[in-house]
Order: structure tokens, then sequence, then C-alpha cells
């Protein structure tokens, strides 16, 4: 069967009064209905009631000139649709499926969509059955929690590459998703390249996690290199990937989140601030497993904390290994109720003159285990800033810090260190300082 040049406004229809069942076959028809402009009134097939079906193997539906318009298949209140082999062009909805009566049954198998507004419409919440051939992700729109599915596809894994994925673009997957929630999660997965991106906010949407590659596989750089690339929200995380080139920006933002977010095997080049965890209304937590830090950079991690409202950053093998020749901070914990903790690393300078492994002013809090902090001008500071400041220091070693290995300038601090420095490179102000530790110079156990 042909349809070519002429208008309509339904091709095929099956319908009954309820108490019957009508059932069409349709195979190798060709719908060119181009020569005449038409309505958006046209349909090509429907079925409105139960029993009613199409089977349908080998169809071309086209729509042959102007823009989209008008509906391919039609199936509501219980009908059917069993096609096989089917090709849809330029239509305003390729597959259309309201939320009317009783649940339809959808079995397309091998379908291909061309210049279509919409590819698939599914309303219903009970339609039940499968497709395969749904190739755009955006034009797809099925209700999360429908019995219908996509073969080999789930919506809650979207897809960004270069080629063949949802999408090319890490900030449109995230802007693409609404909804999720404890029970609606969403994996973004990455794939191999350089993606240039506008910031990615993820604030107000949790439950979702943006994979990469790997970090030498998949690169994310800012389109100005002073935004901020990462913005995170409560239950966000990162992984495998490399974040690189916010110059003058930020290149991983907490703030205010009210929960916690995390990141997991994530390199980091060149961003004036690495990550910046900040709180002023809400407790705000950051988790870090295998973090490394590099190249040309004004802080690694900053912890800033406003109001007494807690910041805490959490660290587990935390690498820095600067380029920087200016006023280098590995780690700032800034404000009464900021912390950072580590456990297992490496923060590491370049020597560079008043650059700094750890900075702790205004009531900040640093505890670390099985660190070493080595050539910085000063290893560890405290200035005589704001509330009092408090450390603790286990099985870390300061080694080969130019000009000191401690400068405790606040008298009002507080802390304890067990590991390994130079007792010449030690120079406190406060009474409530307490060590043991290996002395790098002279070999001494100092207590």
């Amino acid at each position: 069967v042909k349809y070519g040049g002429y208008p309509f406004t339904l091709g095929f229809y099956v319908t009954n009064d309820g108490s019957g069942i009508g059932r069409m076959q349709l195979r190798n028809v060709t719908s060119t209905n181009g020569g005449v402009a038409t309505t958006s009134g046209l349909v090509f097939a429907k079925a409105d009631q139960p029993g009613c079906a199409f089977i349908v193997n080998g169809a071309l539906l086209t729509k042959s000139v102007g823009t989209p318009s008008g509906i391919g298949f039609w199936i509501e209140n219980g009908g059917v649709l069993r096609a096989t082999s089917v090709n849809l062009q330029r239509w305003a909805t390729g597959l259309y499926v309201p939320n009317v009566g009783s649940a339809p049954s959808i079995d397309a198998l091998a379908l291909n969509f061309e210049g279509c507004t919409i590819d698939v419409n599914i309303e219903h919440p009970s339609t039940t059955g499968k497709l395969l051939g749904t190739d755009n992700y955006s034009k797809t729109i099925i209700p999360l929690n429908a019995p219908i599915y996509e073969v080999g596809e789930d919506p809650r894994v979207i897809t960004v590459s270069k080629k063949g994925g949802d999408f090319t673009s890490i900030k449109s997957a995230v802007d693409s998703i609404t909804g999720s929630s404890k029970s609606n999660r969403y994996l973004v997965k990455v794939g191999p390249g350089i993606f240039n991106e506008q910031t990615i906010n993820l604030t107000n949407k949790p439950y979702i996690s943006v994979e990469g590659s790997d970090i030498q596989i998949t690169i994310v750089t800012p389109q100005n290199t002073s935004q901020t690339i990462f913005e995170l929200g409560t239950d966000n995380e990162l992984s495998f990937m490399t974040i690189s080139g916010a110059t003058s920006g930020v290149g991983i933002s907490c703030n205010d989140i009210d929960g916690f977010s995390l990141i997991h095997k994530v390199s980091m080049y060149d961003n004036d601030t690495h990550v910046w965890v900040q709180s002023s209304n809400y407790s705000t937590t950051f988790y870090g497993e295998y973090l490394d830090i590099n190249g040309e950079f004004t802080y690694g991690v900053r912890s800033s904390a406003n109001n007494s409202i807690p910041s805490i950053v959490s660290l587990e093998n935390y690498f820095t290994f600067p380029t920087s020749t200016g006023n280098t901070i590995s780690s700032l914990i800034e404000g009464d109720g900021s912390s950072l903790s580590v456990i297992g690393g490496i923060i590491q300078g370049n020597s560079s003159t008043n650059s700094i492994g750890v900075q702790i002013k205004d009531g900040g809090y640093f505890n670390c285990s099985a660190v070493d902090i080595n050539y910085w001008d000063y290893g560890i500071n405290i200035p005589n800033i704001g509330q009092p400041t408090r450390f603790e220091l286990d099985s870390t070693n300061l080694n080969n810090n130019t000009t000191k290995d401690f400068l405790i300038e606040q008298s009002s601090s507080s802390g304890r260190f067990q590991g390994a420095s130079d007792h010449t490179k030690i120079d406190s102000i406060s009474n409530d300082f307490f060590w043991l530790f290996l002395d790098n110079n002279d070999g001494e156990l100092e207590i």
C-alpha cells in the first residue's frame, strides 16, 4: 500500500464498541504524505480501544516536505502496537501514547526516527512492552516507573561522548535531569576526550553521579577561565576525570549544600582554587578519595566556615605537586567550624618563597595521619588571626621545608604532633603544643 501526494487526516483506524476485537496487519506500507501541506491533526494510524491492534512489518512513514507535523502511531486505552522495521520521518510525534483509559501494550523493534520533533511520547504510566531503536535521549519521553522499557537502555544512565552518546556536553546532560531523588538516582557516563564546558551546576540535583572514563582519558575544561567548572550539591559524586584550566576560577565548589558530596580518583591541574568547600547557613561536607592536585594554583583545597557553621573536608590519598612560583597554599582551613582531615598522602611543594603546605586560621581544625608535608617555605602555618585553632598530626613527616616546619604565631592555638621534623625549624609561641618526633637534623627523639 502506498499513500502519496495528497493530504489525509487519518490513514488507518482500528476501534470497536468495547465488546469485540479489531486487528489490522500492515506490510510494506509507504506513506509519503508530502505533496500538499498537512495540518497538525494528521494521524497515520490510530488504535483507541481494548482489543484493537496494529501489526506492522516493514513501513516507511514520512511527511516528505515542510516542517514536522502530525503523529505516526497513536495508541491509547488498551490499544496494541506490534511493529518491526519501521522508519518514521518528519512527524511532530512518531509514536504517541496518551494517558487515556486502560494501559496500552507496545512492542516496537528495529525502529528508525528521522527528523521528528518528538520520537516517542508515552504518557500513560502503566504502558507495557519494549522499544528498540530510540536513539535520541531528548526526543524519547517515557515515565521512569512505567513497565515499558528500551532494549539495552536505562533512562537513568545518560551518556556523554564526542560521537554516538545521548549528549555531547556534560552540562547539557546534567541540565536534562529533573526530579532526581533518593528513589530516582542518575549516572552520567562521560566518554574519552576534552569537554569544554560552561559551569556544570549540580546544586538542587541530588543523587547524580558524573563518571568519566579515567583521569587520563576524560578531561573537563572551562569555557571561561574565571568560572567554576563544577558546582556540587548534596549527594553528588564526581569520579575518574581530570578537571583543568580555571586559571582564575574554581575547579570544584561546594557551597552551603546542607549535606555531603564526594569525589573519587580525580586529577586537577591549573585551577586557581582546585576545591573550595564553604558554609554560611548550612553544614557542608566534602569527601575525597585519591585527589591529585598539580600545576599553577593559589589554593589546593580550601575549607571556609562562616557563622560557626561546619565546613568539613575529609580526604584519603591526597597528593599535591604544584609548579606555582607565587604565594601557593596547598591546604587552607579558615573560620570557626572549618576542618580538614587527611589520611594518607603527600603534600609536596616546590620550595617557592612564601609557599605554605597547610595554613590554619581563625578557629580552623586540621587532622592528618600518614602524610608527608615537604618542600614548602613553611610546612604548617598558624597566623595570629581570629579564634583559637587546633591540630592533630600522627605519623606525619615534615622534611625539606625551607624556612619553617612549624610557624605558630597564635598563642591560643593548641595541638600535638607525632612523626619527623627538624627542631631548628619549629617556631611556636603557643604553650599548648606537644610533640614526640624523630629529629631530621640530629637523629634524636624529641619529646
